[in-house]
């Protein structure tokens, strides 16, 4: 019995959608015993449903901010809220944009133009997020905040309002910054998880492709890079397999398991 993870973006979804033959390796992998979970940046509500209904196992989201298991959850690491409330509090002075994501929902005001418009392009479905609310009444459950600088300068503030505590990241071309706790990440979730199930480091498997997966290929004992991946994240690896847009993950899951 093994556990696998599986980033999202660039990994099993290359942009426009999860080839069949991807989903099925998954769903057959499952079938012989093995555990398969996402492990993703994005929060719960932005997990689309075509990603739900392959019935993963379990997943670890907002970069580990939470584990979910057999729709049981193993952990929520929340936002220190004192900081937070001073970010927001200089966001709204200065009109920045940003959305508040809990564990199950988003919060992003109708007036967020650019937020609003981003998200779709991202492929995520904006029409259940709260649009009414107010920040005092969800400041104790945050577990990723996500905002929309316009300069340099107001990036920069983000990072002298949050400090240490915080790990904040602008990926490049986005616009769109992303603010999380520093001792939360996707192989310290991974690892917490393997303890629960009782796996070894031999038996834990990890595909992705981006930056934020290197500390989930630290926290596997075969960690598996795309071939879309970038250098960083390939030298981490210990084999890559094909790209996603040449259904990747399917070949190698057959050449392990199936």
């Amino acid at each position: 019995m093994s556990a696998i993870f599986f980033d999202i973006d660039g990994t099993i979804f290359d942009g426009k959608e999860i080839h069949q033959e991807v989903i099925q390796a998954i769903q057959a992998t499952q079938a012989k015993g093995h555990y398969c979970f996402i492990a993703s940046g994005r929060p719960r509500s932005f997990i689309s449903d075509v990603v739900l209904k392959i019935g993963f196992d379990g997943y670890i989201l907002a970069n580990g901010a939470t584990i979910l298991f057999e729709e049981k959850t193993l952990s929520n690491m929340y936002l220190p809220q004192e900081p937070v409330k001073q970010l927001l509090d200089y966001c709204d002075d200065q009109k920045i944009e940003y959305i508040l994501l809990t564990k199950n929902a988003g919060y992003l005001r109708n007036n967020c133009k650019y937020l609003r418009h981003f998200y779709p392009m991202a492929h995520v479905d904006t029409s259940d997020f709260i649009t009414d609310f107010n920040n005092k009444d969800v400041l104790d459950h945050l577990v990723k905040i996500e905002l929309h600088p316009e300069t340099e300068e107001q990036y920069n503030m983000f990072k002298k309002i949050l400090g240490e505590e915080f790990f904040i990241m602008l990926p490049a071309g986005s616009g769109v910054a992303e603010v999380s706790r520093r001792d939360v990440d996707k192989g310290t979730a991974i690892r917490n998880v393997l303890q629960y199930l009782n796996l070894s480091l031999s038996d834990s498997y990890a595909f992705g492709d981006g930056a934020n997966d290197i500390g989930m290929f630290e926290a596997v004992g075969h960690p598996i890079a795309m071939a879309n991946a970038s250098d960083d994240v390939k030298r981490q690896a210990e084999y890559i397999c094909e790209s996603v847009y040449d259904n990747g993950v399917a070949k190698e899951l057959k050449r392990l398991f199936l």
